[in-house]
């Protein structure tokens, strides 16, 4: 390099230098506007990502690119062990990502899952799919749509439609899953408002001087006290005068630790210490119960108390021991549901709310609307409509398979579902706002159907007052001009299913009405409607095919509806001899 041009290479220099520092402040506000600083990540984040992000820097897309490539060729030599521990280094090395995660997580819980025979292998394909989202890439992208989309779509895709050989066994699976924590019906209100209690609290006041503290807190909007007191430590005139300021603190110290840790078991121990004296009390509990982490830990196996631990508030007056094994058990299930099913109560309450309180959260409709309704609320317009439609749809799905069935023979757990009849009013109100939103012909194609299906089913469970409702409003819709007679409707539709003049067909489909009729016997009252016109319908199928096949041979007859019925019947007895009287009956009401 010639001596002369040093200079101009200087001033150049000094130029971009001068200039770079000029854009800099615009870059970080541009990073800041988008949320691209590494300290949006940092904060709050583990271990491993704060070291990755700071000690690897911008190597981090090198390494990952590494993973990449070396997870395809692991697919393609069909080794599959590693492929969720390397989903999970992507996602620590590209937090931010979330396209990749939802990639991983749909091969994982599509493509892996289907390389193996065995239910339940699959199964343990489609949760590491669902642990990669909500364990993992939630963790560091606590509020992106995108990851509550992608999620919604396992439950309502993958394991609520039956596209997938397996997905029977999912659903059980997850059904007893969810039993485990929530038992038949989350209390979503109860894991809200843990610590919203005036016993509880009224107690805390008495023994710290406060006389009749409990009987003027029952009078009072306890949820809006405590928050008032968390905003600005306002306390209400009459119960302020009577406070000394030790008394004052308590209540503030109470309200505010509630409010910031209500998961935290530091917190659960301030609201029982003064109504079970419970400091001293825990530490006297036997050595393999002695502290917290054991108690949640069988919790969670058993989905109860242990018993040892239960026995030791036998001591306290009955209404204080349920108030205080209550709102321990409340506690464990809020922190098992919110740390590990990332299922928040109050935000479910408000699915509830706008949705509807009658969805079955054992069944995967319920998971894939509360995912789906959390990705409609942030806000991001395209994914908004995706998680509408999702909703809709999941919902269409719930009321026709949403309503769980169990049946305990023993130690042997049997679990089927049916229509959720509850949902039908608002999936109709959902279809009807979306297509006045949308004009969409999808949707009005849905919405026929669903008619359809709601007539039937309603009529089915021995409903008919709604089903004309439903009824006029299908006439209504497809502009039929006068409205059908609701027998003669419901008749033709139902043989419209078993339309075959196909012998093996048509005996296939009388056989699975007539078990579909005696399995609904184990199931309680509610459904002896039901059974009653399954078996009719078997009947009336039986008797049209007869009817149709008349004018044919011999070889296209099948056998009399009677000796069908025995061959149905028999099989039944042997599965459940205890339920024989009941089916005699039924059988007897419809000769």
């Amino acid at each position: 390099m010639n001596k002369k041009t040093y200079p101009i290479c200087f001033i150049l220099m000094a130029c971009s230098l001068f200039l770079a520092h000029i854009s800099i402040n615009r870059l970080s506000d541009l990073r800041r506007e988008h949320k691209l600083n590494d300290e949006v990540i940092l904060k709050d984040a583990p271990p491993e990502i704060v070291f990755t992000t700071v000690a690897l820097g911008s190597f981090r897309g090198l390494m990952a690119n590494w993973l990449w490539i070396k997870n395809i060729k692991n697919q393609e030599e069909l080794r599959f062990h590693e492929s969720y521990q390397i989903a999970k280094l992507i996602t620590i090395l590209q937090p931010r990502y979330t396209t990749a995660v939802n990639h991983l997580a749909w091969n994982m819980a599509y493509n892996i899952s289907v390389t193996v025979e065995d239910p339940a292998e699959r199964w343990h394909w489609v949760q590491r799919g669902i642990s990669l989202i909500r364990d993992e890439a939630m963790r560091y992208n606590n509020n992106d749509p995108e990851l509550y989309h992608e999620l919604g779509w396992l439950f309502s895709h993958k394991i609520d439609k039956n596209l997938d050989d397996a997905n029977r066994y999912y659903k059980i699976q997850w059904a007893i899953e969810m039993q485990r924590i929530y038992g038949n019906k989350p209390d979503w209100k109860a894991m809200d408002e843990l610590y919203i209690n005036a016993l509880i609290l009224g107690d805390k006041l008495e023994k710290a001087g406060v006389a009749q503290a409990t009987a003027y807190l029952l009078k009072q909007d306890l949820k809006t006290l405590l928050n008032n007191i968390v905003l600005d430590e306002t306390i209400p005139t009459q119960l302020d005068k009577v406070l000394t300021e030790d008394q004052r603190a308590l209540l503030i110290q109470y309200a505010q630790e509630t409010h910031s840790a209500p998961l935290e078991f530091k917190t659960l121990q301030l609201a029982l210490s003064d109504i079970t004296s419970f400091k001293d009390h825990f530490m006297k509990l036997q050595e393999n119960l002695s502290d917290w982490t054991k108690v949640e830990a069988f919790y969670r196996r058993s989905g109860k108390l242990p018993k040892a631990f239960s026995e030791t508030f036998n001591h306290l007056p009955p209404k204080t021991r349920k108030i205080t094994l209550d709102l321990i058990s409340n506690f464990l299930k809020r922190r098992w549901s919110e740390m590990h099913y990332r299922i928040i109560p109050s935000i479910a309450l408000q699915v509830e709310k706008e949705i509807s309180p009658d969805l079955e959260w054992r069944l995967p409709q319920a998971h894939a609307i509360y995912w789906a309704w959390r990705g409609k609320q942030a806000g991001h317009t395209e994914l908004s409509v995706k998680c509408e439609r999702m909703i809709v749809q999941s919902l269409y799905s719930a009321f026709q398979s949403g309503k769980l069935l169990e049946y305990r023979d023993g130690d042997k757990l049997s679990i089927d579902w049916t229509n959720n009849l509850k949902l039908a009013d608002v999936v109709k109100r959902l279809n009807l706002e979306a297509i006045a939103k949308t004009n969409s012909s999808s949707f009005k194609s849905g919405y026929g159907n669903f008619l359809k299906e709601a007539i039937l089913a309603l009529y089915m469970r021995g409903d008919t007052k709604k089903s004309r409702e439903y009824l006029k409003e299908y006439a209504k819709f497809n502009n039929i001009k006068p409205s059908p007679d609701l027998d003669s409707f419901v008749s033709d539709m139902f043989l419209e299913l078993y339309k075959s003049s196909d012998e093996n067909e048509v005996l296939y489909g009388i056989h699975n009405l007539l078990r579909r009729s005696m399995t609904l016997i184990i199931y309680g009252p509610e459904f002896e409607a039901s059974s009653s016109q399954f078996l009719n319908m078997a009947k009336t199928l039986h008797s049209n095919y007869q009817i149709k096949m008349k004018k044919f041979s011999e070889g296209r007859q099948i056998p009399s509806f009677n000796r069908i019925l025995n061959s149905s019947r028999k099989d039944f007895e042997r599965r459940f001899p205890q339920y024989k009287g009941k089916l005699q009956e039924m059988i007897d009401s419809q000769k």
